[in-house]
């Protein structure tokens, strides 16, 4: 890399990256969640798993419910799979 590239994305990281990527599936699983698209299953203790139907990838959060079915899904907490091996959000 040049060292003027090297400076402009001196900030990126995975960390970050990871962190970033994150906020948008947050949003997006509450969204659908209050949409019911699809309804999540609740598996105990606040915590719930998203799967569409014949989709092969399933998510896994907590979350906190409140009125009119609005959901506080918290974002540190998702986890996503496929056929058992863990997803990159």
């Amino acid at each position: 890399m040049t060292p003027a590239l090297t400076g402009s994305v001196a900030h990126l990281s995975p960390g970050r990256s990871a962190t970033a990527n994150r906020l948008p599936v947050r949003k997006a699983l509450a969204e659908f969640s209050h949409e019911r698209l699809p309804a999540p299953t609740p598996l105990g203790d606040d915590r719930y798993t998203d799967r569409s139907e014949g989709a092969s990838a399933e998510y896994r959060f907590t979350a906190h419910l409140f009125a009119p079915d609005h959901w506080q899904v918290e974002g540190e907490t998702i986890t996503g799979q496929r056929a058992g091996s863990e997803l990159p959000l």
